[in-house]
């Protein structure tokens, strides 16, 4: 792709940022890259990106009246309801994210953070039906 490691280390040295290029990694015979990650999320496959990854997906976000405003440009897992980890000032609280093809809401039952940043950690999906 191109965000191959040169490039990255060429933008990183331009704006005087650390950057440690990781050898080359595979499990199971494939070749773990952004790409294979990206889309094993992409087919709702979360268990497989959170082993190629080694921990579970994170993303930070904002929560604005339990709706979450996501950065632009991340891999999302498909739309559906997520078991997941809200990381906020060090303390680990069960949330549940849901996600649709134009919205993103978190379950925190009992907590308001409104106006507040969290990491996310997605752990599983739900089987809503069974």
């Amino acid at each position: 792709g191109l965000g191959n490691a040169e490039s990255i280390q060429g933008y990183c040295r331009e704006k005087n940022l650390p950057c440690t290029v990781i050898p080359e990694q595979s499990l199971e015979g494939k070749r773990i890259s952004s790409t294979l990650i990206r889309r094993c999320m992409e087919a709702g496959d979360l268990r497989a990106a959170n082993t190629y990854l080694g921990h579970p997906y994170r993303l930070t976000a904002v929560i604005k009246a339990g709706n979450l405003e996501l950065p632009t440009g991340v891999a999302l897992p498909k739309p559906g309801s997520y078991d997941c980890r809200a990381i906020l000032n060090g303390q680990i609280l069960p949330a549940i994210v849901r996600l649709t093809p134009d919205r993103a809401s978190i379950e925190l039952p009992g907590i308001d953070l409104n106006g507040r940043s969290v990491t996310l950690e997605f752990h599983s999906p739900i089987d809503e039906e069974g």
